[in-house]
């Protein structure tokens, strides 16, 4: 697993986000988002690229879309997020249900800080 650096929070400049990137066979794959990304595209070529994106809402911005262009990995959100994401950036993809992405990825809603939040679980042997 590769960490971003971190970057303050907008709305809580005290607070940091950080972006991972899951590196698997099947297509690595981002959890959350950082503009810090933009420093390491060679260093994430490097590791296998991006495929998809997972996001909850406080991950929006407009880095999202720089992934999506620049890596050619959508977004994903769950539909009671992708309103408030879609503000931010462009949302490819909207999941609603407890899912799996192949054997080792899984999508967990988890409503609470809001009714979109979501967990993953990421099964790495």
């Amino acid at each position: 697993m590769y960490a971003s650096k971190p970057e303050p929070l907008g709305f809580g400049p005290s607070l940091e986000i950080r972006a991972f990137l899951l590196q698997r066979e099947q297509g690595n794959l981002l959890i959350y988002r950082a503009a810090t990304l933009e420093q390491d595209v060679e260093e994430i070529n490097a590791l296998g690229g991006i495929s998809r994106q997972y996001l909850n809402h406080h991950e929006a911005s407009p880095a999202c879309d720089w992934v999506t262009t620049t890596f050619d990995a959508p977004p994903h959100v769950h539909e009671n997020d992708a309103p408030s994401v879609s503000e931010t950036c462009n949302v490819d993809e909207a999941f609603s249900e407890c899912h799996h992405l192949d054997e080792d990825f899984e999508v967990i809603p988890n409503p609470g800080h809001t009714s979109g939040a979501t967990a993953f679980l990421w099964d790495m042997g």
